[in-house]
This record gives C-alpha cells, sequence and structure tokens, in this order.
C-alpha cells in the first residue's frame, strides 16, 4: 500500500516512550523488573497504534471469519517458511555476536560491543527506512513485468545506499570516542580497532540490505536462504577461532568480510543478468 511510514512511525514512538520511560524510572531508583517493563511496553505499543492507523484509513483490511480460505492459508505459509528461513539465518549469522562475546571474550568487550553497536545503528536503521517502501514496490512491478523501473531503480538504491551509508558511518566513526565518552564518561571508551569494524561492517550490511529488499520484493528467497546459510557456515567458525584474540573487534571485521565475500560479492552476481535481461527475469524469479 505504500504506507510503510505508519509502521515505522509507531516504532519510533514506541522507541522514544521507552526511553523516557526508562530515564524517570532509573532516576525513581526503580526495580530492574519494572525497568524492563518499561522498556517492552511502549514497543508493544507500537503494533497496536500501527492497527488503529490503518484500520481507520482502511476499513476494509479488519479481518473476518468470513473471508478465511484455506487455500490462501497454505499459499501464506509456504511464503513465510521462506522468510523464516532467511530470518533464522541471520540470527545465526550475526545475532548471537552478542552472546559469543560474552562467553568467549568477556564482560568488558561485551560492554564495548553493545555501544559501538547502538551507535552504528543508525546507520541500519537509516537504510532500513529508506528501503523498506521498495519491497511492495518490486512486487508490484514485477507483477506488471515493468522491469525497466526495476532495473533503473535497483541501481539507483544501491548506488544511494552506498553513498549515505558510506558517510554515516565515516562520521560515526569520527565521533564515536566523543560521544561515548559524553554518554558513558571515561569509565567506558570503545578501542578505535572496534569503531573502525563496525564501521566496514554497518556499511557492507547497509548495501546488503538494498539487495535484500529487492530479492524480497522478486520473491527471490531461496537465494538468500542459500547466501545466509553460507555466511552461517563461513562466519560462524571463524569468529569462534577470531574470538580466541579475546577482542569484540575481530568478530565484526569477520562479519564485515565474510558477509561482503559470501554474500555481497555473489548476491550482486547473481542478480545483475536478472535484472539485465527482461525475459529471463520473469521465469527466473519464479525459479528462485
Amino acid at each position: 500500500m505504500q504506507q510503510g511510514f505508519v509502521s515505522h512511525l509507531s516504532r519510533a514512538l514506541g522507541a522514544i516512550g521507552s526511553f523516557v520511560s526508562v530515564l524517570v524510572l532509573i532516576r525513581a531508583n526503580a526495580s530492574f523488573a519494572t525497568i524492563c517493563l518499561a522498556t517492552s511496553a511502549p514497543m508493544l505499543a507500537g503494533p497496536l497504534l500501527s492497527w488503529i492507523l490503518v484500520s481507520r484509513r482502511q476499513a476494509w483490511a479488519a479481518p473476518a471469519l468470513s473471508d478465511v480460505n484455506i487455500a490462501d492459508m497454505y499459499s501464506v505459509l509456504r511464503s513465510g517458511a521462506g522468510f523464516l528461513a532467511v530470518q533464522l539465518t541471520a540470527i545465526f549469522g550475526f545475532g548471537l555476536d552478542a552472546i559469543l562475546i560474552e562467553r568467549f571474550a568477556g564482560s568488558v568487550e561485551a560492554a564495548n560491543y553493545a555501544v559501538v553497536q547502538r551507535l552504528f545503528s543508525i546507520v541500519t536503521m537509516t537504510a532500513g527506512i529508506s528501503l523498506a517502501p521498495l519491497w511492495p514496490a518490486y512486487a508490484d512491478a514485477r507483477a506488471r513485468a515493468d522491469f525497466p523501473w526495476i532495473k533503473k531503480t535497483l541501481q539507483q538504491s544501491l548506488i544511494g545506499t552506498a553513498t549515505i551509508a558510506g558517510v554515516l558511518s565515516i562520521s560515526i566513526a569520527l565521533l564515536a570516542a566523543p560521544v561515548a565518552s559524553r554518554w558513558l564518561g571515561t569509565s567506558l571508551v570503545p578501542p578505535p580497532s572496534l569503531v573502525i569494524a563496525f564501521a566496514a561492517w554497518s556499511f557492507v550490511m547497509a548495501c546488503g540490505m538494498a539487495f535484500s529488499y529487492f530479492w524480497n520484493g522478486m520473491h527471490m528467497l531461496r537465494l538468500q536462504a542459500v547466501l545466509g546459510l553460507v555466511f552461517v557456515a563461513v562466519g560462524l567458525p571463524a569468529k569462534l577461532m577470531a574470538l580466541q584474540a579475546g577482542t569484540a573487534a575481530s568478530l565484526v571485521a569477520v562479519n564485515a568480510v565474510a558477509y561482503a565475500i559470501v554474500c555481497l560479492v555473489p548476491g550482486a552476481l547473481f542478480t545483475a543478468p536478472y535484472v539485465r535481461f527482461p525475459a529471463v527475469n520473469q521465469s527466473a524469479t519464479q525459479q528462485a
């Protein structure tokens, strides 16, 4: 419906509400359980706010038992299974990094990782907000066989994402030390190696998101799942070996290098002919 901003708006309001609630409760010396509840409650309110906004604009979208169709349910579940596989590879690919760092490198490195990750999340969040509306747009263009538009949009999104992510990554890398010092004082200053590694990791991840939204719109889930499995198979053992050095920077560097080599490069090579040749695109994306 090209209204993805509704979801992002509700998430932003939930994040702001969560942040304010935590600050107030910390100053009030609230219990840890209360602070956790204050963190989750506003975020849970986000989806509810999205539903209220959508239901007012599109009343026809309200669910009804009379609309339930077993064949449609099977189709949705089958498609959802593909997305589930992609998400599982993301979890095992880099979603468990904080746990690995805590286990093999210690709590100090885990704390450094958490701080720098939060700083560089600005890069991926910006990319996600900018690229998410292209997912349904790609799907619609694919249904209408408008491959010239798909090709032009993919090229522009890749160039724009690389440029913005590059500028943001470099800027955050330069400002990370003073921001962290202002934020946390002198008790926790992230090492430069970790900041540089995260700058590279954030950049390649943002570029990968430009491909991912294209693949989602073209329903090329098998490609994403295969690339994700290869990334897990290559990256997880490499990260365990890198953690023998005892630093979070080594793990993040492995993420950046492995993702670029086994996901970005093969993904770009696989995508290029499907955008270049409209006649091939239609049958190939259906197979993918």
